[in-house]
């Protein structure tokens, strides 16, 4: 599970060589303002909602905890997003959900595709 430090914080220094520690640094590698607010997660809702809950792509830069759990095994833990993205997914039919965070190339399954160096043709 990924640790959050605060810039300064002695353990980047140590942890920078121990590949088995995984961290982000606040301000640096990860920002607490990348997390919708309430407000734009229910926005999202709204949206969804006008479009009969059924749409043809999503694109996200993360992805359900569902999806995340298939290929990441435990690596990450839920979290708030993750978890919205997971009542979306299991509210709104889609085609294909689209997402890249995870820096890999990957059809997680057959509607879910994790993107990072490809470039693909979606319609």
């Amino acid at each position: 599970m990924k640790k959050n430090l605060e810039k300064g914080d002695p353990r980047i220094k140590e942890w920078n060589r121990d590949f088995t520690k995984q961290f982000r640094v606040n301000h640096l590698s990860w920002w607490g303002r990348e997390l919708p607010s309430e407000a734009e997660m229910e926005e999202g809702w709204k949206n969804l909602e006008v479009a009969g809950n059924k749409v043809d792509f999503i694109f996200t830069h993360c992805t359900a905890s569902s999806t995340a759990a298939l290929f990441l095994r435990g690596l990450y833990k839920p979290d708030c997003l993750t978890d919205y993205l997971e009542k979306v997914k299991q509210k709104v039919k889609y085609k294909r959900w689209l997402f890249g965070h995870y820096h890999d190339n990957l059809a997680v399954t057959e509607k879910d595709i994790l993107l990072f160096e490809q470039i693909v043709r979606i319609w």
